[in-house]
């Protein structure tokens, strides 16, 4: 059986915060060669190759992102 979670996005941003960010999107962060819009695209083209090599899918809509049964997490051992 397979399960599916699915993320849509979100429209519910506050309008002033979306104008700030875009009056400044393209500015470079101090001391960096990256702005706000390359690291956006940079962690989104990410993203959406990892849900694709998980088993998920992309359209022009939505993200569908196959769910996988949870594991232990690292428990820091290795650097006592």
């Amino acid at each position: 059986m397979k399960s599916w979670t699915k993320i849509t996005e979100n429209r519910s941003c506050i309008p002033e915060w979306q104008e700030a960010v875009r009056a400044i999107g393209d500015s470079l962060f101090i001391h960096t060669t990256y702005s706000f819009n390359h690291a956006v695209k940079t962690t989104t083209d990410y993203a959406s190759k990892l849900a694709v090599e998980g088993g998920g899918n992309i359209t022009d809509k939505e993200i569908r992102i196959k769910n996988r049964n949870p594991s232990a997490g690292f428990d820091g051992s290795l650097f006592p």
